[in-house]
């Protein structure tokens, strides 16, 4: 059996979520605050970035916020809310440094939500990074520690490894699903996935974009200075 009409379906994104990366508009926030954008028209897929704040330094630098990236199936009219932390304050006469805030992504006014932690304020010594729990729906990554003459930096690209590992995964998965029942003769192994790699590649060349948007934001302050402010940067 030929899988040329296959694979047209399946480049087409009829089949699978992986439809192509034809995204609307970006939004990126780098002040502490919270922000809403409401998805409109067309909207089915959405790529987040976020970044906790980053920890106050001190004697040291303080610790850097963690790092997320997520892909989301979404829909028009659904309101994703993203909170971006504040940097913790420098701690001045011998003081530790303030903790980064947490940034947080949820849906529909808080019907769903995910923290992202913020890097630990300094002491004599450099804040530790922001620490980073495993999550089944996004890419993560721990912030950076201080050092004695700097502070820590969040790890973006580490996330976004993750998650575009994550991405192509449930992408064959979702495949092997819908050939096992609809075209059990078609061999997986001779299967041209090209169209839909070539898409995935497009979402984490996204995610570089959306990270270089986020700047230093998540950073932790360097000694005696706050620490920046989180990220979130979404795609639609």
């Amino acid at each position: 059996m030929s899988t040329k009409p296959l694979l047209a379906l399946l480049s087409a994104g009829i089949l699978l979520a992986s439809n192509g990366l034809a995204l609307a508009a970006n939004q990126t926030f780098t002040a502490a605050g919270t922000y809403e954008v409401k998805m409109p028209e067309s909207t089915n897929k959405v790529y987040i970035t976020l970044i906790g704040a980053g920890g106050g330094g001190s004697a040291a630098g303080g610790g850097a916020g963690v790092t997320l990236v997520c892909t989301y199936d979404l829909y028009a009219g659904q309101i994703v809310t993203l909170t971006v932390g504040a940097g913790g304050k420098a701690g001045t006469s011998g003081a530790s440094g303030g903790a980064g805030g947490e940034s947080v992504l949820s849906f529909n006014r808080g019907a769903y939500q995910v923290p992202v932690k913020g890097g630990k304020g300094a002491t004599a010594e450099g804040g530790k990074g922001g620490s980073a729990g495993p999550t089944p729906e996004c890419g993560f990554s721990s912030g950076g520690n201080g050092t004695a003459t700097a502070g820590g930096k969040p790890d973006t690209a580490e996330a976004s490894r993750q998650e575009g590992a994550r991405r192509e995964a449930k992408m064959k998965d979702e495949l092997r699903q819908f050939l096992a029942k609809e075209h059990p003769d078609i061999d997986m192994m001779h299967l041209d996935l090209s169209p839909m790699l070539k898409d995935l590649d497009s979402a984490t060349a996204a995610d570089a974009v959306r990270a270089a948007a986020c700047k230093t934001a998540g950073s932790g302050g360097a000694p005696g200075m706050s620490g920046a402010d989180g990220c979130a940067s979404i795609d639609y």
